[in-house]
């Protein structure tokens, strides 16, 4: 006989009913009604003496009606499950107490109904509960036989309280661990859940960090090749200005200028992608040994023909008891002479500065120029 597979019509069908039973207190009143409805139709097969005769059967009709109508009101209101199953716990042993009255007392084989009941509840209300409801169960067993004969010795008291307690402790103890370890697995998921959208968003950061590396790779190959026709476009301007330089009449004058406009402004889009490169391009340092007061000795130099032309005076004054000093070459482009310039110069010195442990500070006065000092580290500072 092949086997039948399970169509998925079949699970859908019985996905409905089984969803009533996700959730434990649902699950909790199924399992009370049926562990107490089954004891009782089970103890309906025990033939009673003919005083002690009850309908057991309408009796387990209206019990399994009753137990239906706790499973509702546990799905209505599951903020009130405690209180309700609290209430449908009073009710069992009240109807218990009352089975043992009218069906023998001591005799009445009805008392079987504890075992379960205080079972069942210990595992929901935990193990102190279970021993709560072992004495009172051995109470209204007693109670029940003194007042409808014969009555039980202490001895068949305790015996029955002993084979209540012992696995209604054991049930208890047992709930109680699992719901620890539930709340340790449900704690570490939530962890597990904060960990997992933390690393989703740095992810996302990742590729929009990657995102704007590949557009800065992109624009630093665009600078990179524009520099070739900007260097075509001033070989040709040059020759221009070369061809209409002389030339003594009105159209030659313009000429001139406007080659001479052309000129300045390739300068400045020049001067513009180099900036640029340098920035976008900026080595880790390499230190070398060497002299701080020849190096500000070379930058005066350089500067002071273009200073001079400008009417400024360059002067250097320098410490020569100042030792060698830790560098990475600084670069002349870094320090621009043009007046088209972008104003990334100040910004490359600072970084370089910076790189090797030092300060950069300037003051201004009102016709007295600008002042810029420069603090750096004999020795560089070794990070960790």
């Amino acid at each position: 006989m092949s086997p039948v597979a399970l169509t998925a019509p079949t699970r859908t069908r019985w996905a409905a009913p089984l969803r009533v039973f996700e959730r434990d207190e649902r699950l909790f009143a199924v399992l009370l009604a049926i562990v107490m409805v089954g004891g009782l139709t089970a103890l309906g097969l025990v033939p009673l003496r003919p005083r002690h005769r009850v309908d057991v059967y309408a009796l387990v009709i209206w019990f399994g009606l009753y137990k239906a109508g706790i499973l509702a009101l546990v799905t209505v209101s599951p903020g009130a499950t405690r209180r309700i199953f609290t209430a449908a716990l009073c009710v069992d042993l009240a109807l218990v107490f009352l089975l043992l009255y009218l069906t023998g007392g001591g005799d009445s084989p009805f008392v079987n109904l504890f075992f379960p009941l205080v079972a069942v509840n210990a595992y929901y209300f935990g193990r102190w509960v279970g021993l709560l409801l072992t004495l009172v169960a051995g109470m209204l067993y007693w109670t029940a036989a003194w007042m409808a004969p014969p009555d039980v010795a202490w001895t068949a008291v305790a015996i029955v309280m002993g084979q209540l307690g012992l696995p209604a402790f054991a049930l208890g103890h047992v709930a109680d661990r699992e719901r620890r370890a539930r709340a340790e697995v449900e704690r570490l998921n939530a962890e597990v859940t904060g960990t997992l959208t933390r690393l989703q968003a740095a992810q996302e950061n990742l590729v929009e960090a990657e995102r704007m590396a590949t557009v800065g790779r992109l624009s630093l190959k665009v600078a990179h090749e524009v520099r070739n026709p900007i260097a075509a476009i001033e070989l040709n301007a040059e020759l221009l200005g070369d061809m209409v330089q002389g030339r003594v009449s009105e159209d030659g004058t313009e000429a001139t200028a406007l080659v001479g406009a052309i000129r300045d402004q390739v300068a400045a889009l020049d001067a513009l992608t180099e900036e640029y490169l340098a920035f976008a391009r900026f080595p880790r340092p390499q230190f070398e040994e060497d002299s701080v007061n020849d190096m500000v000795t070379a930058v005066a130099e350089f500067v002071r023909p273009l200073a001079a032309r400008q009417g400024i005076a360059v002067k250097v004054a320098t410490d020569a008891t100042v030792p060698s000093m830790e560098f990475r070459r600084l670069f002349e482009q870094f320090f621009t002479t043009k007046p088209q310039g972008t104003g990334l110069g100040l910004s490359i010195s600072r970084q370089i500065v910076e790189e090797h442990g030092g300060k950069i500070r300037w003051s201004s006065a009102p016709g007295a120029g600008a002042t810029f000092t420069m603090a750096l580290p004999i020795r560089k500072l070794e990070h960790a």
